[in-house]
C-alpha cells in the first residue's frame, strides 16, 4: 500500500512538473514578436508622415506617364505605421469598417509580419506573408498564423473570419479584392484609375525595413458599343 501511495505521488509530481513546463514554454511562447511595439501616440508629426505617405502613393499611382516603361515603388515600414496609426481609423470610417484595433507590420527579407490585437484573444495575432507576382495574378503567400510567437494553424481561419466580418459592411469594390486575399487566394495585379487607365503590379520584393514593387500604367482599354 505504502509503495502505491508512493508511485502515485510521484506520478502526481511528474504530472505536476509537465504542466508548469508547458505553461511556462505557452506564456513564453504568448509574448508579442522582438520587433512589436505598441502604436505611438498620435501627434503632428505622425499625423505628416502617415499623410504624405497617403498623398504620396497616390499621386505616384495616378501620375500621367509618357509610356509603358516599369516604374517602382520603395514603401518603409515607418511610413506604413504611420499611415496604420494616424490615418487608418480615418479611413475605415469612410468606407464603413469597423477599425481593428492596434496593427503594425514589419517587413523583413522575403517576408511581411502583419501583427493586431483582435478581441477575445489571449494575445497579439501574428499573420505572415511571403507575396510574389506571377501571370498577372498577386499570390499574398499566406502563412501559418500565430498568437505572439506560437503557431496555431487553426487561427488563421479564425483570424480571417473576423477580418470578413469587419468587412462585411464596406466598400464593394474593396470587398472583392481583399476577400480572396483573405482566404490566401491569389488577386489580379491589375487595377483601374479613374480615367481608366490600369496600373499592373509586375513584381514584389521585401527587405528589411522596406517593401519594393515594380508597376506598369497601361493605357485605357477601348470600351466599343455594345
Amino acid at each position: 500500500m505504502a509503495a502505491r501511495r508512493s508511485r502515485l505521488r510521484s506520478l502526481l509530481w511528474a504530472a505536476g512538473t509537465l504542466l508548469c513546463a508547458a505553461a511556462v514554454v505557452i506564456v513564453v511562447q504568448l509574448r508579442p514578436p522582438a520587433w512589436w511595439a505598441p502604436s505611438p501616440t498620435v501627434d503632428d508629426a505622425l499625423e505628416r508622415l502617415g499623410e504624405r505617405f497617403e498623398q504620396g502613393w497616390a499621386s505616384e499611382v495616378s501620375r500621367v506617364r509618357p509610356d509603358t516603361a516599369p516604374w517602382a515603388v520603395r514603401i518603409g515600414e515607418d511610413e506604413v505605421n504611420a499611415w496604420l496609426t494616424a490615418r487608418l481609423p480615418l479611413w475605415c470610417a469612410h468606407v464603413g469598417v469597423e477599425p481593428v484595433g492596434d496593427v503594425r507590420v514589419h517587413f523583413g527579407p522575403d517576408t511581411i509580419e502583419v501583427a493586431a490585437m483582435l478581441p477575445d484573444l489571449p494575445a497579439l495575432v501574428v499573420a505572415s506573408l511571403r507575396p510574389s507576382v506571377s501571370g498577372g495574378r498577386l499570390d499574398p503567400g499566406l502563412g501559418t498564423t500565430c498568437l505572439g510567437r506560437l503557431p496555431v494553424p487553426f487561427l488563421t481561419e479564425g483570424a480571417m473570419r473576423t477580418a470578413l466580418e469587419q468587412l462585411g459592411s464596406g466598400d464593394g469594390d474593396l470587398r472583392a479584392i481583399l476577400l480572396p486575399a483573405l482566404h490566401g487566394e491569389s488577386v489580379d495585379a491589375t487595377f483601374e484609375l479613374a480615367d481608366r487607365r490600369r496600373v499592373r503590379l509586375r513584381d514584389v520584393e521585401v527587405r528589411e525595413g522596406e517593401l519594393l514593387m515594380e508597376f506598369e500604367t497601361l493605357p485605357a482599354e477601348s470600351r466599343t458599343a455594345q
